[in-house]
């Protein structure tokens, strides 16, 4: 009858530990709650959970020991009891330490423990943990009806806490998730933020225009509204100021030596480095302060402008009249955007400065053709558009004596000075050579070795060369690669021979020694490939459309004929060009060259 009353006391006990297990959702206040209904439930002195930790154990859960216990680590040894119940697998009682000496180590012993009875807590085949209780001063046999309680205590307890572990997991799982989506939110902002301003950035090759963008962009993406950006100039020890917003009193393009700088920015300049400037310093010299206060500056943020590590500029913001707080991801924009503008800057005032020079070349190589007198000459170059680089056609013609003109239009492949100088090298070397021989099939050899050699190894040229003699009207001619010059008889186009091949590509190659013969009539046109190439939609304007174009000009007019052709390329293409274009004709009149652009 008593062994009844008892397991219908333990099985109501095991109720009550479930429900306060079931109502519960915090699994700390689970286990400690399910540990003190047991150590009650089994009239028991104290009662631990000791939870796996690799080869030893950890303290988790206590009752009667004391909140000091709980966290304590304990090797396999120290833990006698916990251990001996994971090797085995399966419930272990003591019911008299003093009995049975060899099991008096570590925790019971330290505790002056006397019984104790450990129930293993598994899941899925593991030992996750163990369920203890404990007697102090007499010993103590645990009922079956006791050990069969604790084993299905032990049993909850383990799926409750694997449980838990799981919702642990899945929740920092989703923290990290969220987390990580956090993240991506932000780096896709910046990055978006980045992909405009390397867009806008690089779109323009105007300095000035860049800066104003640049000033635009970092004030979008950091929401302050003042901005200034001044460029430096190391070497020369002085600052320009070039964008000024919201109040700033140093006017635009004003040019400051470092001496009359503030010292605080004239430190950041020469520091190079990402600084908050403190104008509320009250270290500082008098004149930071009444430069700070003209300006209604505190606390400025100022990012440098580096390019290969020297400074060539910088951006600055700040809040008039306050102390903003930048916070690391706007000065991490703002730097981000600033390495992005060194670049451009550089690039801009770099192609500047070659688009002078190639410029100045171009306009000496195609300065208007020296007069000859058996000749009349139209000419004409029209770039493919204002903004374009610099391209490499060109022409010359050339007085040889003796009414005699040497004929030249060419192509060069490239853009920019490099182009320009590859012109100038081979028009001007064919002057040297006609100076020598006027043979235009041994120049163009000559020239050919020439261009081999100083042009790179992936430019390479288009020729044409004739030599015209105006008394007999026998033009010798020879050429490489360049479009066919087409001769206007009687209104007819018909095109010259052509000569295959490329100048440059290989340094002995023989080019052939051609001859027609112009009438006193006959008209020569000869153009580059920026004519043939025009588009409309995906057709080209082609030789044949120049031959058609010519029929329906007034060819007698030799100095507006290029603008005549020309016009008729534009109405093709809609008033677009792929390339620059050189237009060149030539007749047996006398009369002065004429040109037009």
């Amino acid at each position: 009858m008593s062994n009844l009353r008892e397991r219908t006391r333990l099985s109501m006990a095991l109720n009550d530990i479930d429900v306060a297990i079931h109502s519960a959702l915090d699994a700390d206040e689970i286990m400690q709650s399910a540990l003190d209904h047991f150590v009650k439930a089994l009239h028991a002195d104290a009662g631990d959970i000791k939870l796996r930790d690799g080869d030893g154990w950890v303290v988790g859960f206590e009752h009667g020991f004391g909140a000091e216990v709980v966290g304590v680590r304990l090797a396999a040894a120290e833990a006698p009891l916990a251990t001996l119940v994971a090797e085995k697998r399966r419930t272990v009682a003591v019911e008299d330490f003093m009995a049975e000496p060899g099991a008096y180590t570590g925790f019971p012993r330290s505790h002056n423990l006397r019984a104790g009875l450990a129930i293993p807590m598994i899941v899925r085949d593991e030992v996750i943990g163990c369920l203890l209780v404990w007697m102090r001063d007499n010993p103590r046999a645990f009922s079956a009806g006791e050990v069969d309680f604790a084993r299905r205590l032990a049993t909850s307890l383990a799926l409750a806490l694997e449980n838990s572990r799981l919702l642990e997991s899945e929740r920092e799982e989703r923290r990290r998730t969220q987390e990580a989506e956090r993240k991506l939110e932000i780096e896709l902002a910046h990055t978006k933020i980045l992909l405009k301003a390397s867009d806008e950035l690089t779109s323009t090759i105007d300095p000035d225009e860049l800066l104003e963008r640049l000033g635009r962009i970092v004030t979008e993406a950091t929401g302050i509204s003042r901005v200034f950006i001044n460029l430096i100039d190391m070497s020369s020890q002085t600052l320009t100021a070039k964008i000024a917003t919201s109040g700033l009193v140093v006017p635009s393009a004003r040019v400051i030596p470092f001496e009359q700088l503030s010292y605080t920015s004239r430190t950041a300049i020469e520091q190079g480095r990402t600084a908050l400037l403190d104008y509320d310093d009250p270290a500082l010299p008098d004149l930071d302060r009444q430069i700070a206060r003209a300006n209604h500056a505190r606390l400025v943020l100022f990012i440098p402008l580096l390019y290969q590590g020297r400074v060539i500029g910088h951006i600055s913001q700040d809040q008039p009249d306050e102390r903003y707080e930048f916070s690391p991801k706007q000065i991490r924009i703002v730097e981000s955007i600033a390495a992005q503008a060194s670049v451009a800057l550089q690039n801009a005032r770099m192609y500047e400065r070659e688009h002078r020079i190639a410029e100045a070349l171009q306009q000496a190589i195609l300065s208007p053709p020296e007069d000859v007198a058996a000749l009349d000459v139209g000419c004409l170059y029209q770039p493919a558009s204002a903004a374009a680089d610099i391209g490499g056609d060109f022409y010359d013609v050339i007085d040889l004596g003796d009414n005699r003109a040497a004929i030249l239009i060419g192509d060069v492949a490239g853009k920019g000075i490099e182009a320009a100088k590859l012109t100038s090298l081979l028009r001007d070397g064919a002057r040297a050579y006609l100076s020598e021989d006027t043979n235009p099939a041994l120049v163009m050899a000559r020239l050919n070795k020439l261009a081999h050699r100083f042009m790179p190894i992936d430019k390479f040229a288009t020729l044409f060369l004739g030599v015209l003699d105006s008394n007999s009207g026998v033009l010798e001619h020879s050429g490489a690669g360049h479009p066919a010059p087409i001769v206007v008889r009687s209104g007819v186009p018909s095109h010259l021979e052509s000569a295959p091949g490329l100048l440059g590509a290989f340094p002995d190659l023989e080019f052939p020694h051609l001859k027609t013969e112009l009438h006193a009539e006959d008209v020569l046109v000869l153009f580059t490939d920026g004519v043939t190439e025009a588009r409309a939609g995906g057709r080209m304007f082609g030789e044949h459309g120049v031959a058609s174009a010519l029929c329906d000009i007034d060819c007698s007019q030799v100095a507006h004929l290029p603008h005549a052709l020309l016009s008729e390329v534009l109405s093709f293409s809609g008033g677009r060009l792929r390339d620059d274009v050189v237009i060149l004709s030539v007749a047996r009149r006398g009369g002065n060259a004429t040109c037009g652009a």
